[in-house]
């Protein structure tokens, strides 16, 4: 069934919530140990989900840790996501604070200002592209991984691990110091897995 939960200024502990559930939380402790498929409402919030299958967050201000989940949909403002173990995860954030402990296989980021950290990315994961303003992006890749990257930056302070091969690094923009960084990781592969485009900030991407 359909579960709708408002709550502002109060505490909410739930074990099983149904399979659609809207959460529209202000102001609000919340702990729940499963979550199927849900959209969650978040204003200065703190939110703990343990198990979750597909969840959109609409959240300012709030910090939200999920521990085991399918896919995420964040729009989030000013908040700090902690996500341990997620399969896919397609997220906008402005001055908000994103760490991954581990990615399974997708992940696709537009960001301005706060920053991005993946600790570990399974080497068999599909796809990460990441749109990034004055914002500070940590990416960690499994030793094993094999995927091709196309880095395009400009202002931005790069650093590429050593696993990473720079095939070809060319100015699309003189003025603006913009250099796409084309190349490898581990064995050339046909498509790019991996694409940052990055403007000021920090940009590291290396081996775990």
């Amino acid at each position: 069934g359909e579960t709708q939960i408002i709550l502002s200024n109060g505490k909410l502990k739930t074990g099983d919530l149904g399979k659609n559930s809207t959460l529209n939380l202000s102001f609000a402790d919340a702990t729940i140990d499963n979550l199927p498929n849900a959209r969650v409402m978040s204003n200065y919030s703190d939110i703990q989900i343990k198990e979750a299958g597909t969840l959109r967050f609409e959240s300012k201000s709030s910090s939200i840790e999920v521990m085991n989940s399918q896919s995420l949909n964040i729009d989030s403002r000013r908040d700090k996501f902690r996500i341990r173990l997620t399969d896919k995860v397609d997220a906008s954030g402005n001055f908000s604070q994103f760490r991954i402990t581990e990615l399974k296989d997708k992940a696709t980021f537009r960001m301005s200002f706060g920053g991005l950290e993946i600790e570990k990315v399974q080497n068999a994961f599909s796809s990460i592209y990441v749109e990034a303003r004055s914002a500070d992006l940590n990416l960690y890749f499994s030793p094993e991984a094999k995927f091709n990257f196309q880095i395009t930056e400009s202002k931005t302070d790069l650093g590429l691990g050593r696993d990473l091969k720079v095939e070809d690094k060319e100015v699309l923009d003189s003025k603006e110091n913009k250099v796409r960084h084309s190349g490898y990781f581990g064995k050339k592969m046909k498509e790019d897995q991996l694409i940052i485009n990055a403007i000021g900030g920090e940009t590291n991407v290396l081996s775990y």
